[in-house]
């Protein structure tokens, strides 16, 4: 939806049944309910799959971590002009993981390192320019579940072709034992699309074979920095201690454009229930991966490596299947919440429906439990999308007693996050929420006509530290009517403030966690695709989130994949600027963005040819 609007909806659960309501108080529509049955045995067997150790639990964790450096990377050769230095991409730990290089130049000492454009060869041939300076190679190893960064130790100091050849050296290697010299590793941190982790320093050893001419040597009782000038004649210890991921030394400085973090991957994922996921022919293009039921989720899994999500909802109790909690074990803990006339509360127009009490302590360590099983039987699987994160109960339904108002059911919702979220990620899992806000005066129907509640709720949502990502439904476009898109012409009414709906982006980054919007449409609507991917482009930072599109009727009609939607346009090379009023550009290192919110026809010249984009359209031009 968004979630807390419910301006239209057709959901599917663990079931893989689609449910289907309608907003602002319409009523629900059955047929999507009766779809909703057709796969209850399948899910019955995934229901009773999950009973694993916790060795097994430890290790579907460790499955989903981003690759860890346990030896440093080495480059070795002659120190020499017209000399070539091979690098090694030492040891990681993590899934499938592949690497890249990058040459950097650094001082005698190996530090104040400068890039080496365009050194990105797993080989470097040496120049002039290198001559009285030392040589790194940093290593970008990166997996489904991120990236990180290792750089070698420094080269011996490069010499002319005239003079004596040095010795061949290699940066790490070697088990000879001497009395190390201690040097304090600085700590390092992995960048990934969507947190940050402290990684641990790793022992790396250096050969005592590896001398010089004769001057001082340095005591092995000397604490000595990575910066410190080293003497000709010492021979180096060989259990220098060394961080794993970033350049040995408080002072030495590799840009970041060195081994850019900034799209590393093409920012588009895709969803789709129904046991259809695993089929979808285009697997490997998705940054992120979403479903039901769970086997059909672990089974696109293994094909992609992407990140790769089951369908869960922390309120939704039905008789047949489970989303998170069943209902035998919701109805026995007395977690079924009720209306003021002590009645049940029954979601989406169903009898088999219930609405659970998310708020309950007991409640959330069942689902957690529930949900840990889950993720241990299908260890490819990286985590799970919680669907229905809503700020307000939905519109026109029954308000519970124990949650009378939005103070209440916003601390209910708060802490389920706070709770399930960071257990979830602890456990080195994803947990996507399908969330957006809206509570005025203490009335559901209200909505949130220009974002801003939606903005205060994900700021909200980001305190709690329990996110990973949130999903914004029906972005840009009304949901009722999928082909008319949001413009800029009236701020504060809610198909005319395109601007406040695009800020989220900002707020979900500046808040932690990635932001990934999803559109619905039609196989071959052009401007629906590019106008909501164009408008996720203009702020997307190059690191979080993605932008998905998902074919009409969603999460059943199979792969969505379209050039117009999905095409790589590399990393941003600027901010957004705006070409007049509501219309906006921005380039990438594979293409151009322009987005008219207008509702009037923009012309431009791109390269020499113009273009014109009509009203609510938008312009994706790779390059």
């Amino acid at each position: 939806m968004p979630a807390s609007l419910i301006r239209g909806k057709e959901r599917a659960t663990e079931s893989n049944l689609p449910v289907s309501t309608k907003g602002r108080g319409e009523a629900a529509d059955s047929a999507g309910m009766r779809r909703r049955h057709v796969a209850i045995a399948l899910f019955c067997l995934l229901v009773f799959a999950a009973t694993a150790s916790a060795a097994s639990q430890k290790l579907a964790a460790q499955g989903q971590l981003a690759p860890i450096n346990t030896t440093l990377p080495t480059a070795t050769g002659i120190a020499m002009v017209g000399q070539t230095f091979a690098g090694s991409p030492g040891d990681w730990d993590g899934p499938s993981t592949k690497h890249s290089y990058q040459w950097v130049r650094c001082s005698s000492t190996g530090a104040a390192c400068t890039t080496i454009a365009p050194a990105t060869d797993q080989t470097y041939l040496e120049t002039a320019g290198d001559v009285g300076n030392t040589l790194r190679v940093v290593v970008t190893a990166t997996n489904k579940n991120g990236s990180a960064i290792s750089t070698s130790n420094p080269t011996l100091v490069v010499k002319s072709a005239t003079s004596p050849p040095p010795p061949t050296t290699t940066t790490s290697t070697s088990t000879t034992t001497t009395t190390p010299t201690t040097t304090t590793p600085t700590t390092g941190t992995t960048s990934t699309s969507t947190s940050t982790r402290t990684t641990t320093p790793t022992t790396t050893t250096v050969p005592t074979t590896t001398t010089v001419p004769t001057t001082t040597t340095v005591p092995t009782t000397t604490t000595v920095p990575t910066t410190t000038t080293v003497p000709t004649t010492t021979t180096l210890p060989t259990t220098t201690m060394l961080p794993t991921t970033t350049i040995p030394s408080t002072t030495t400085t590799v840009p970041t454009t060195t081994t850019p973090p900034l799209a590393t991957y093409n920012p588009i994922w895709f969803q789709a229930n129904g046991g259809t996921l695993c089929g979808t022919s285009n697997l490997g293009s998705y940054a992120f991966l979403e479903g039901g039921p769970t086997l059909d989720v672990a089974c696109a899994a293994a094909k992609t490596t992407g990140r790769a999500l089951f369908y869960t909802s922390p309120w939704e109790v039905n008789t047949q299947w489970s989303t998170g909690v069943t209902y035998n074990e919701a109805l026995a803990s007395g977690w079924l919440l009720k209306d003021a006339n002590g009645n049940y509360i029954h979601t989406y127009g169903s009898a088999s429906n219930f609405m659970a009490d998310f708020g309950d302590a007991g409640y959330q360590q069942r689902f957690i439990d529930n949900v840990l099983a889950r993720l241990t039987a299908n260890p490819a699987i990286d985590g799970i999308e919680v669907d229905n994160l809503a700020s307000a109960e939905p519109c026109g339904w029954p308000i519970p007693t124990k949650y009378p108002n939005g103070s209440a059911w916003q601390n209910a919702m708060l802490s389920f996050v706070t709770k399930v979220g960071n257990v979830l990620k602890s456990r080195g899992y994803y947990v996507m929420y399908n969330s957006s806000g809206s509570w005025s005066n203490n009335n559901p129907c209200s909505g949130d006509d220009g974002g801003s509640f939606t903005q205060q709720w994900y700021s909200r949502l980001g305190s709690t530290g329990g996110v990973s990502g949130i999903m914004y439904e029906y972005a840009f476009q009304d949901p009722n009517n999928i082909t008319r898109l949001m413009d800029s012409s009236a701020p504060g009414a809610y198909m005319h403030s395109w601007s406040g709906w695009q800020k989220l982006g900002q707020i979900a980054n500046a808040n932690g966690f990635d932001f990934l919007p999803i559109t619905w449409g039609s196989s071959t609507d052009r401007r629906v695709m590019q106008y909501a991917r164009g408008s996720f482009m203009l702020d997307w930072d190059g690191i979080h989130g993605a932008f998905g599109y998902c074919v009409n009727p969603c999460y059943t009609a199979g792969d969505a994949y379209n050039i117009n939607w999905a095409s790589d346009l590399g990393a941003p090379k600027s901010a957004k600027t705006q070409l007049q009023t509501g219309v906006w550009r921005r380039d990438f290192a594979k293409g151009i963005v322009v987005v008219n919110t207008t509702l009037s026809s923009f012309t431009t010249t791109i390269n020499g040819t113009g273009h014109t984009i009509a009203p609510t359209d938008a312009l994706i031009l790779p390059q």
